[in-house]
């Protein structure tokens, strides 16, 4: 990223140095000098998050291969409140939202990576109004975590925990970041490292991320490995 944002300076300092019908095109160069980037070094820099995180994706893998296969019975092994099962004669739970996951993989842009995510988030919102007819919204954070497990544990994605770091050091380093991006890889970070789906037993787990308090319900959250 540090390469990125120097590469913009030069453009911005050189190429636009006292042309004012160039000014309107700045705001592209970013995006575009990015996507360069990524689909020149994307293998590379992806092999190296592979390598830090394998062991963790394996681990991920198996407890999602482990978990209900019935979307109703997963929803119910994670506590979730009945209005926000968002089952209704022509949508079970939220094809939508886990989609939007499975995509994450198929693109080599993070920008592109980051999009899907908010998307996901946006997807997960709007299950719940269209399934409730406008009777309930999606709101609490609480009630988000659980919606959130199940997209995670019903996602194909193969390396989860490095699309995610991938991502989170995207963020990091981006620019124009929001908090809302930040927030939702911070959430994804915390759900795939401290979630297992093994056992029924299900208890709320205080965390703190990045200087924010995180409550997510967890299942079996002691056999898995100690966030660093």
């Amino acid at each position: 990223m540090n390469m990125i944002r120097e590469t913009v300076k030069q453009f911005q300092q050189h190429h636009n140095y006292g042309k004012e019908w160039a000014s309107g095109m700045m705001q592209y160069c970013s995006s575009s000098v990015e996507k360069y980037v990524f689909s020149k070094l994307y293998a590379t820099i992806f092999a190296m998050y592979l390598f830090n995180s394998s062991s963790q994706d394996q681990i991920i893998r198996d407890k999602i291969a482990a978990c209900p296969h019935t979307g109703q019975a997963l929803m119910q092994r994670l506590e979730m409140k009945s209005q926000y099962m968002a089952v209704s004669e022509d949508r079970t739970g939220y094809e939508s939202a886990v989609e939007c996951v499975n995509k994450v993989e198929r693109t080599a842009y993070p920008s592109e990576k980051m999009g899907y995510v908010v998307q996901m988030y946006s997807e997960m919102k709007t299950a719940v109004i269209d399934c409730s007819k406008g009777k309930y919204e999606l709101v609490s954070m609480d009630d988000q975590m659980a919606v959130f497990i199940y997209v995670m544990m019903k996602c194909s994605l193969k390396n989860p925990i490095t699309e995610i770091n991938l991502l989170f050091d995207y963020i990091a380093y981006k620019e124009n970041g929001n908090d809302m991006e930040q927030l939702l890889i911070t959430n994804l970070q915390v759900i795939f490292k401290i979630t297992t789906i093994v056992q029924s037993h299900v208890h709320t787990k205080r965390l703190r991320s990045n200087g924010q308090l995180i409550y997510i319900k967890t299942l079996n959250i002691n056999s898995y490995p100690h966030l660093p």
